[in-house]
């Protein structure tokens, strides 16, 4: 016994239980923060918000976007997040 899993068909049929660290009311000040930072901006413009507590690791706050096509830019983003810091380290050289 694995914690807990007898059998690979016992964890298929049985499911197993996941408590997360999400705080439901950070999430809601997650997407509240992100529509007002948009709103204006191009709707093209994909956004995506996680919120990680630096003393344990525990994700408080996350919100993949609301493209309306199920893509979760927080973990599914299809660019690679280094591209952004790449102005930064530009700006610092010059």
């Amino acid at each position: 016994i694995a914690r807990g899993i007898v059998t690979e068909d016992e964890f298929d049929t049985e499911g197993q239980t996941v408590t997360t660290s999400v705080d439901p009311a950070r999430r809601r000040q997650a997407v509240e923060a992100v529509t007002e930072q948009l709103d204006g901006q191009d709707p093209d413009l994909r956004s995506a918000l996680v919120s990680i507590d630096p003393r344990t690791g525990a994700i408080q706050s996350y919100y993949g976007g609301s493209d309306g096509q199920g893509t979760d830019y927080a973990g599914q983003g299809l660019r690679p997040p280094g591209s952004s810091f790449k102005p930064f380290v530009l700006a610092a050289a010059m």
